[in-house]
């Protein structure tokens, strides 16, 4: 099985973590959110709507310049889900709002769960997490561009199209963040619409830039911190299909076209012994009270068991150190495949550039003629 963190290069801390001097020139705020998500944006939206609070109630905490960092050149773009929303947390951050007006769609009233097989599926009953009544199909995008037009009501400085590329730090304190240079080459070295980066200085700087953020995890790991429920992250292709007629349900499916050794193959395994366990101790415990065939089940089980155990697990071991190598050999004959495709393409625009400079060339010498035909004539007239 191919573990996509086991291929994840080293986290550049160097880069991400930067101790330097900051710049002359910076955008001064006071509280800097990273990332225009959901999360950054109603972080965003709550915190002025505190301050204005405070200043109303005589508070002195006075004016406070918030800032939204997000990578994407508009709120939104980079937001791609469509998701089933639980409005609780809207309704929460805007309890004075009209459901109604909430960026939400269809509300969700049925839901089903089905395991896919080649030629079929078999519906199981829903289980309490994949429970959807009361919540609403949405657009991440929307809900996004949503917020942000809120924010920006509520005094939220957006700065769209600025990717933060590092933190800069005193000790444990983070004092700055720096945006990412634009208009550079592939090599790195800076072209003609280059910008240098920008330094946002800023008293509050909350990382909320996703899971698996770059920043935050090489400011975790700068401070050596690490959860007991660490962020859960997965590769996936969505799809968009148009139906026939609309869904009544949200439907939630596994199993095909996975195969059956996507989640490890002792499901199983547990399970058959576990039930040859309770057979063997309800024969031997209740049905054949009087005269069992077994006086002592549980210990002679156990051993069986335990023989049974120790026969089959190198058996699973050596099954699933074959796995790993068709694996490793599959993802080398796709790394052959795409290095292929890449120098194919390469070797087409070299190809391309070329006809495109004879081309050029072919038309000049041309001009060439034509500016040469047409003095010719002109020397001709009387």
């Amino acid at each position: 099985m191919i573990v996509p963190a086991a291929s994840q290069p080293g986290l550049p801390i160097e880069r991400l973590v930067l101790t330097e001097p900051p710049q002359d020139e910076c955008i001064a705020m006071d509280v800097v959110f990273v990332g225009g998500g959901p999360a950054g944006l109603a972080g965003a939206i709550e915190l002025a709507r505190l301050v204005q609070r405070d200043n109303q109630a005589g508070g002195g905490i006075g004016a406070i310049e918030i800032g939204v960092l997000e990578k994407a050149a508009a709120l939104g773009e980079h937001c791609l889900s469509g998701a089933v929303v639980n409005p609780r947390a809207l309704r929460e951050l805007f309890p004075d709002l009209d459901p109604a007006a909430l960026p939400l769609r269809t509300a969700v009233t049925r839901d089903a769960v089905y395991v896919l097989r080649p030629r079929g599926a078999l519906r199981i009953p829903v289980p309490p997490t994949m429970r959807n009544h009361g919540n609403y199909v949405a657009s991440i995008s929307e809900l996004v561009r949503w917020l942000g037009q809120r924010a920006e009501a509520a005094g939220v400085n957006g700065f769209a199209g600025f990717p933060a590329a590092s933190l800069l730090m005193s000790g444990d304190r983070v004092l700055r963040g720096r945006t990412t240079p634009t208009g550079l080459g592939r090599d790195g070295s800076p072209q003609s619409g280059y910008q240098p980066p920008t330094d946002i200085t800023a008293k509050v700087t909350v990382l909320a830039e996703g899971t698996r953020g770059p920043l935050a995890q090489a400011w975790f790991a700068r401070q050596g911190l690490a959860g007991s429920n660490p962020q859960v992250y997965a590769l996936g292709v969505k799809e968009l299909w148009e139906t026939k007629r609309p869904l009544d349900r949200v439907i939630h499916t596994m199993g095909w076209p996975l195969p059956r050794d996507a989640f490890g193959g002792s499901w199983i395994f547990i399970g058959i012994f576990a039930l040859v366990m309770l057979c063997w101790m309800l024969l031997n415990s209740w049905v054949l009270a009087a005269r069992p065939f077994d006086p002592y089940p549980y210990i002679l089980l156990n051993l069986v068991l335990s023989c049974l155990a120790a026969i089959q697990a190198p058996v699973i071991m050596m099954s699933q150190n074959r796995q790993e190598a068709r694996d490793r050999q599959r993802s080398l004959h796709d790394y052959q495949v795409n290095l292929k495709a890449e120098l194919e393409i390469r070797h087409l625009h070299q190809k391309i550039d070329h006809l495109l400079s004879r081309q050029w060339e072919r038309l000049v010498e041309i001009q060439e003629v034509q500016m040469e035909l047409i003095n010719q004539i002109s020397r001709r007239k009387p």
